[in-house]
């Protein structure tokens, strides 16, 4: 129900604008469920057709329901995104506790669907603005050195770490 209840706190006029994705599997009947909730959004069960960063670039905002590659891949393209997920924190560390809630200071991360829903209701014609601005970007910059580092050599330090398995 979070996906659900996001929707239905959104004001009318954002719904028509918001793009369901989920996996291309239909578990438990999720894609009818919805439909049948979110009338006036559009559900892409066909993702795997589509490029996420395509989809993305074309839309004002990404929304992420729960801590994934997704969120941190489109933090470092630098794509407007808000993540919210109404999750425990336990077994998070204090670096991780200490940057959520910088990021929540920042609205970009929300422990609750309805102030994520509250925010775009509120900032919708001024979401580039919100996203660019020098202290959304700084913390931005921050929490992407803390979890997400960008690693050209990715490959190549895989297989030096595999080598040194083997061996050992």
């Amino acid at each position: 129900n979070i996906c659900p209840n996001f929707y239905l706190s959104l004001n009318k006029n954002l719904k028509k604008n918001l793009v369901y994705r989920s996996s291309k599997n239909n578990y438990w009947n999720e894609k009818s469920y919805l439909e049948s909730i979110c009338r006036n959004s559009r559900i892409d069960f066909d993702r795997h057709k589509t490029d996420l960063f395509d989809a993305a670039i074309n839309s004002r905002i990404v929304v992420c329901s729960y801590l994934s590659t997704t969120f941190l891949e489109l933090l470092n393209a630098n794509i407007p995104v808000i993540l919210f997920t109404p999750f425990s924190n336990k077994g998070y560390n204090s670096l991780t506790l200490k940057s959520f809630k910088i990021l929540r200071k920042n609205k970009i991360f929300f422990n609750s669907h309805k102030d994520a829903a509250n925010f775009l209701n509120n900032n919708w014609n001024k979401i580039d603005k919100w996203w660019f601005s020098n202290e959304v970007q700084k913390n931005r910059k921050i929490f992407l050195q803390n979890f997400s580092r960008e690693n050209p050599n990715l490959i190549n330090d895989i297989q030096t770490l595999i080598k040194t398995c083997k061996k050992n």
